[in-house]
């Protein structure tokens, strides 16, 4: 099962548990936010808004946890260059489940995006059920984005939590441009470490052109979504799960130079211990740690003895992480 939006309303609630649609039938704490990457800030924001349930519950008898997003965020419809999604819409919510989030209210920004910032305020109490609110320090809403805690405070009053940014060791902001940042360098280590969980490529299993196969090195096949983004090129230690199993890989990232120069970019994974076919399967591939970049070998031998010492690498990789 996924998540479906309802075509023709401004509003959707997911019971996340489920993953269906369905309407709460109690008060919410609602953490709110475009929660891309769902990164520790907005984990931290969840924890919040879990907090302010266990305040509801006390008065009002039940009260649960949720968070307020858009299906799309709202650059992709007001900037000229919207930055890449770091996760799926479902991808998005599933990190938000595992947050503590038991409901998702989901809105139609195209929609939505010409309320005041009362009117939307007043659209969080009167339709969502929402009693309580808690958001990012630099949060604006409504339209222009005029909005911001005063306006949250003259509907909600003091059931607001307006949090400051989650910083990193070198005191920098935790943030999802930041993130992207890091993912388009490849220092994946730290993008994991900032998100909490490792960054990870969802995508069914497609036929490529069995290049891998030809040389006893079969690869998993994905591709990436128009609007989502594209790591740095480069061979990556990374950890493939297959409905409730996991198994250690080694993905690469790029162009396939030594065989082609289409410039597509592709993600193509070898599993190290799996032996069998999985076209048409939704897999999902947690990238670990960047070896090294692409390049273009002078021979078929070059490249496979170069692969081969990925996988070495890799499997040194899993021992001493003991993964």
């Amino acid at each position: 099962m996924g998540f479906e939006m309802s075509a023709d309303k401004q509003l959707t609630f997911f019971n996340l548990d489920t993953r269906e649609p369905e309407e709460p039938s109690c008060a919410l704490a609602l953490a709110i936010g475009n929660f891309d990457g769902v990164h520790l800030g907005h984990r931290r924001l969840v924890m919040a808004a879990s907090d302010q349930a266990v305040q509801l519950s006390a008065s009002l008898g039940e009260a649960a946890c949720g968070v307020f997003c858009f299906l799309e965020p709202p650059a992709d419809f007001l900037s000229k260059d919207p930055s890449p999604h770091i996760y799926t819409f479902e991808k998005k919510l599933e990190l938000l489940h595992m947050a503590g989030a038991k409901y998702a209210v989901v809105g139609d920004f195209e929609s939505l995006r010409h309320l005041s910032a009362k009117d939307f305020a007043v659209l969080l109490r009167d339709s969502c059920h929402c009693r309580a609110v808690s958001c990012g320090f630099n949060f604006r809403f409504g339209q222009g984005g005029a909005g911001g805690e005063k306006d949250l405070r003259e509907v909600f009053g003091d059931m607001v939590t307006v949090l400051d940014a989650v910083r990193s060791e070198d005191g920098i902001p935790i943030s999802s441009s930041r993130i992207r940042s890091l993912l388009h360098e490849g220092d994946i280590e730290k993008a994991n470490s900032f998100l909490g969980s490792p960054f990870t490529i969802e995508g069914e299993v497609i036929h490529g052109k069995a290049l891998g196969r030809r040389l006893g090195l079969p690869t998993l096949n994905q591709k990436f979504g128009n609007k989502m983004i594209v790591p740095k090129t480069g061979i990556y230690v990374s950890r493939v799960i297959v409905g409730n199993r996991s198994y250690r890989a080694v993905t690469n990232i790029g162009t396939r130079p030594t065989f082609e120069d289409s410039g597509e970019i592709n993600c193509e994974t070898h599993l190290l211990d799996f032996d069998g076919e999985l076209y048409g399967e939704k897999i999902a591939v947690e990238l670990l740690f960047r070896l090294r970049g692409e390049k273009k070998f002078a021979s078929e031998k070059e490249l496979c003895d170069t692969i081969e010492n990925d996988i070495r690498m890799a499997d040194k990789y899993f021992e001493e992480k003991a993964l």
